[in-house]
């Protein structure tokens, strides 16, 4: 497992859209949220090559991730849409959900999604800009 990934499942959440050498474990208080529902593993990933960031977490319960899923999906603009097709690097979609947004803050193109049978989400970020059909398109085919 390369570094600084602990489990095998975020690292299958992150490993076709960003190269382990883009990614680290935040420091804590960048999260603030997560001291609230504490994460079992959180990584960071910002791409060297492309205008995307990631963030990656596991929970050790159900409720802890439905906790994190609500908070993620209530900063999205207008409500989110879902996104039908697998991420890059599966066959399916996750067992959780797979959603797209605007953020609120930024506006910029998010993808959340999340496992419940492995406790773990993501969230890919686009950075400065706003086309969620261009964050989905990437979070399909993943990087090259």
């Amino acid at each position: 497992m390369p570094a600084p990934f602990q489990k095998r499942a975020l690292y299958d959440f992150a490993r076709y859209l960003f190269d382990p050498r883009d990614c680290f474990v935040p420091s804590p208080g960048r999260f603030p949220f997560s001291e609230i529902e504490p994460d079992t593993e959180r990584v960071k990933c910002i791409s060297k090559t492309q205008p995307y960031a990631g963030t990656f977490w596991c929970k050790s319960d159900l409720g802890d991730l439905f906790a994190d899923r609500e908070l993620y999906l209530n900063a999205a603009v207008n409500g989110t849409q879902p996104v039908e097709n697998p991420p890059a690097g599966r066959s399916s979609p996750v067992d959780g959900i797979q959603v797209a947004f605007n953020h609120v803050g930024s506006n910029d193109a998010r993808v959340y999604w999340d496992s419940e049978e492995q406790l773990c989400a993501g969230e890919l970020q686009a950075l400065d800009n706003d086309d969620v059909a261009a964050a989905v398109a990437y979070w399909v085919k993943g990087r090259t």
